[in-house]
């Protein structure tokens, strides 16, 4: 009996089990060398009493021949949230959750919902408080304090300033002594060197709605906001991203726009100052792109965005804590999918995802054009990772 053949046999059967079975299931797996294209099929089972709703869990078999190079690869879940872009988009490294929050929808403007997933399956997370819907808010996990922390953002074409911290169960609004001015497009990352959240530039109105790129440095100790003066600071920028080195313990920085261009300078800030970098290979300028800490590589995945020429670029890179490298990919998502991409690093998938709207034209019988948006998400896969479940007894 071949492998395929094996795998599909082991998953009926253990399937078979959690049909007949009362007890609540979790997720194993088995990483073994290739990367594969992926057969996906859905088994119905509940979270917990506590969120009192049932859930669809998904469980891939590898279909395809290995590949050599890595590749992403979309993957497909019964449902998913409403189509959005300029959402917030984070990791809760503590029960390896990652959660959406927000955005705007070409339909219904901005939004202030609030998803989960664990790379398996969506869902969507009530709240009896919730922040007013906006998107490009700044969001990041306090891991200490076990709370994800938003920041300002858009909505309605005014800029906020307001802080929120959820704890799990619920949004609860913060009021700070000191707080940054209300901004968008900021870059917002947990230091877990020093347990503290790191905010950096935006962009703020100085009159002529949204004309000001700055570059100040503000740290959240959970309690309060206050801001930073060291003597070196990168360039004012809106639109650029932060995220925490594991090589170096150190925040990273990199591009954005100043609003007269695009920028391609890496930063690193190591808790006290800003110190630039000067890597041999870097990523072009660009704007709005997606960025994520790959935890299990030690290792930053940049995916996206938009360069001076107006084009959104597929580019993979890789910030190994001393040089930018391009990675060669086999197979990468549509160019629609690249600004204003969100990346997160999902520790169940051992790799990075990306989410983002993905608009499409659509012709009708009468040969009149409109556009569709639907979410999707997509995996960067550098294994063949074989899910199947285990059965947690009571």
């Amino acid at each position: 009996m071949n492998t395929k053949a094996v795998n599909i046999l082991i998953a009926c059967i253990v399937l078979l089990f959690i049909a007949n079975s009362k007890t609540e299931m979790a997720l194993g797996k088995v990483d073994v060398e290739s990367t594969p294209s992926f057969e996906v099929g859905t088994v119905l089972t509940t979270i917990s009493e506590r969120f009192g709703q049932s859930i669809f869990i998904q469980q891939r078999f590898p279909v395809s021949s290995p590949s050599s190079q890595p590749e992403w690869q979309r993957l497909d879940f019964p449902f998913l949230p409403s189509p959005r872009v300029g959402s917030s988009l984070i990791l809760n490294p503590i029960n390896k959750i990652a959660l959406l929050f927000g955005g705007i929808n070409s339909e219904t403007g901005e939004l202030n919902d609030l998803w989960f997933t664990d790379g398996f399956t969506w869902m969507q997370f009530q709240t009896p408080h919730s922040p007013e819907p906006r998107s490009d808010a700044s969001m990041a996990y306090d891991e200490v304090r076990q709370t994800a922390v938003l920041f300002g953002g858009i909505e309605d074409g005014e800029l906020l300033g307001d802080t929120w911290l959820f704890n799990g169960v619920d949004w609860i609004q913060q009021n700070p002594v000191d707080s940054p001015p209300p901004r968008t497009g900021a870059s917002m990352a947990y230091d877990t060197e020093r347990n503290v959240t790191i905010l950096f530039g935006g962009i703020a109105d100085a009159g002529g709605k949204f004309d000001e790129a700055l570059n100040e440095t503000w740290i959240w100790d959970g309690e309060n906001w206050k801001q930073q003066f060291p003597t070196t600071l990168p360039p004012a920028r809106w639109g650029a991203h932060i995220v925490y080195d594991y090589v170096r313990k150190s925040i990273i920085l990199f591009g954005g726009s100043n609003g007269g261009g695009l920028l391609e300078d890496t930063w690193l800030w190591d808790g006290d100052s800003w110190t630039e970098q000067h890597p041999l290979h870097h990523p072009t300028g660009r704007v709005n792109f997606g960025m994520a800490s790959d935890e299990g590589r030690q290792q930053v995945i940049l995916f996206g965005g938009q360069t001076d020429a107006d084009v959104d670029p597929t580019e993979t890179w890789v910030w190994n804590g001393q040089d930018w490298k391009q990675l060669p990919i086999a197979l990468t998502p549509p160019k629609d999918l690249a600004y204003g991409a969100q990346l997160v690093y999902i520790p169940n998938l051992h790799t990075v995802i990306l989410y983002n709207a993905l608009r499409q034209k659509m012709i009708d019988s009468d040969q009149r054009f409109s556009n569709t948006d639907n979410s999707e998400v997509w995996s960067l896969s550098y294994l063949n990772i074989i899910y199947f479940p285990f059965i947690n007894g009571q």
